[in-house]
This record gives structure tokens, sequence and C-alpha cells, in this order.
């Protein structure tokens, strides 16, 4: 056999055995008629509305870690889902009640990418205003604990976010203006 052949032989197999998951307009489920999705249609998800009443009673007895889980794995399980921007935006909150803005910030940066039209995309821009404030104000990175860095250049990143997110917004001119200022420092 060809060296040509070969490589086309284990690039058919690699493809077969691992298929790249792709949404279709129509749903096959076994033991179910096949139905039909129109195209941006929200997706049925029953098991997503069920996730979402588990991570809210986590986040009402107080147990903010697990609510934020359960939020993250519904939002990867059930992308289309119309709770999917809700969830997104809780986790997002919670983290940074927990005072981890570095982990805070790009929650709410594929908010306001994946899902712009969401009804939390003012606050979402508002809250990455303040972490890049917070951010450039000389908050340090901790390792173990210990502030180690600077995180102007997460600052920077987060303006460029707020300023690609929404460029006739309020806070566009102020994160223009920040950029300058962390990239003067």
């Amino acid at each position: 056999m060809t060296y040509r052949f070969r490589f086309v032989l284990l690039f058919a197999a690699a493809c077969v055995a691992f298929p790249e998951r792709s949404p279709a307009p129509v749903i096959f489920r076994p033991s179910e008629k096949a139905k039909y999705k129109a195209p941006g249609e929200v997706e049925i998800s029953g098991n997503a509305n069920e996730l979402f009443a588990q991570a809210e009673a986590a986040e009402q007895n107080g147990d903010r870690g697990r609510a934020i889980k359960i939020y993250k794995r519904m939002v990867k399980r059930y992308p289309r889902s119309d709770k999917a921007p809700e969830a997104t935006f809780r986790s997002a909150k919670l983290t940074e009640l927990q005072g981890d803005l570095l982990k805070a910030a790009p929650i709410y940066r594929g908010l306001m990418e994946i899902y712009p039209q969401t009804a939390h995309f003012q606050e979402a821009i508002e809250s990455q205003f303040r972490i890049g404030e917070i951010l450039l104000n000389g908050k340090k990175r901790k390792i173990l604990g210990v502030p180690v860095g600077s995180t102007l250049e997460e600052a920077v990143e987060i303006f460029a976010a707020i300023v690609r997110s929404a460029p006739y917004g309020r806070y566009t001119a102020r994160a223009q203006f920040d950029i300058g200022r962390a990239r003067e420092k």
C-alpha cells in the first residue's frame, strides 16, 4: 500500500471513530417519533429545566460552589436552551461573589459574545467594567493565597471585550480610555 492510501484510510477511520457532534433540524430519540426543529427554535430541554431547578436550590441553600458547577454543566449540555443565558449569568455572578474575579470575567465575556440578546447583557457589561476597573487599580493575581503578579493584561482583555461587544455602549469610551491607562502603566 502506498503512504497516501494509508493516510486516507487512517483519516477515514478517525472520522468514523470520532464524529463531530452537530445540531440537526431532525431530532431522533429512542422509542420516540422524530421531531422537526426549525433553525433558531428553542431546544426542548426537560433536563435543562431540571438542572436549572437543582442549581437554584443549591443557590438558595447557600452552596455557591455546587450551584456554579450545575449551572456550567447545564450550559455545556444544553447551550441552546432558553435557560442557558440565565444560567451563564448566574454562574458568573456567583463566581464574582466568591471573590474570584479572574474566573468571573471570562464567564461574563462568554455571556456577552454567545448570548448578546439576553436580558442580562447590560448587567454583564457593567460587571465586566467593574471587574476591569478593580484589576486596573491594582488587584494582584494570587497563587496559593499569595499575591504575585500584575493583572493589567487581563484588564486590557476585559476592556477590549467590552469595546467589541458593545461598540456604542455607555462604557465603551471609558473602556478605551482604561486600555490606554493600562498600557501606560
